[in-house]
């Protein structure tokens, strides 16, 4: 189910003053976000044999979407990987990647670094934390969702670097929907219970650990035909709504 990783610049076009809560982290007037997820943000294209994967456009995946209606003042940079969880190691090796590659907790530390300065860093990771072989509940998942957070907020410069530490958006991945037509439905097992709890969990973990949440159930589903992965339709949806967010300035945290 899970195949390589892309980390992509998107130039955006407009900005809110004094969106973010005061000065940028580096000397340029940019805005620059960090979007870390998984094969939502990468732009899975689903389908009911599910490989080999194809994916969305830049412009049609949902932070390419933020990225336009944002403006040119931000800069959006994606680091999308299939299959990532927020803080386990995948149960074996897939393609190219070992099974650690896919935890996000050990990947974020250098992609943070390799990125700062950032604003911002959107994270959006849950779903395959909800496999069968993870046994993990809701809680558990927004625990690992806020353990990202965490690291976020410890970078301290990264590498050899004065830069500010970036603000987080947490954004709670939307439930599952029939998984039944696809053979990725073997390994979500239960998910589809465990992402209906999201919600509620996420935003009991982000209030605990006073960082914003956006609920993306509240906008999307999951309506592609394997019922993980979005739509062109959703991508659509949430970039504009997770721009409306961040335009609305709720990133003080």
């Amino acid at each position: 189910m899970m195949f390589g990783k892309s980390t992509i610049w998107l130039g955006a076009m407009a900005l809110c003053a004094g969106l973010l809560g005061g000065a940028s982290a580096h000397a340029d007037d940019a805005k620059r976000i960090l979007v870390f997820g998984d094969s939502n943000s990468w732009g899975w294209k689903a389908k009911l044999e599910a490989f080999p994967v194809e994916r969305f456009g830049d412009d049609e995946r949902w932070a390419g979407v933020m990225a336009t209606a944002l403006g040119e003042d931000y800069t959006v940079i994606v680091d999308g990987l299939n299959g990532r969880t927020t803080d386990l190691d995948f149960g074996e090796d897939l393609g190219a990647l070992a099974a650690e590659d896919f935890n996000g907790a050990k990947d974020l530390p250098e992609v943070l670094a390799k990125n700062l300065p950032l604003d911002l860093v959107v994270v959006m990771l849950g779903t395959n934390d909800a496999q069968a072989q993870f046994d993990r509940n809701a809680d558990q998942v927004a625990q690992g969702a806020m353990h990202l957070v965490d690291i976020v907020r410890n970078i301290n410069g990264g590498v050899l670097t004065t830069y500010g530490t970036p603000k987080v958006l947490l954004v709670t991945p939307p439930p599952m929907g029939d998984i039944s037509k696809t053979p990725l439905s073997a390994n979500m097992a239960g998910g589809v219970e465990i992402s209906q709890q999201f919600a509620d969990a996420f935003d009991r973990a982000a209030k605990l650990g006073n960082v914003p949440v956006f609920d993306a159930g509240s906008v999307i589903g999951t309506s592609g035909v394997d019922g993980i992965h979005f739509t062109a339709e959703e991508h659509a949806i949430l970039g504009k709504a997770v721009a409306k967010q961040i335009e609305a300035g709720v990133l003080v945290n």
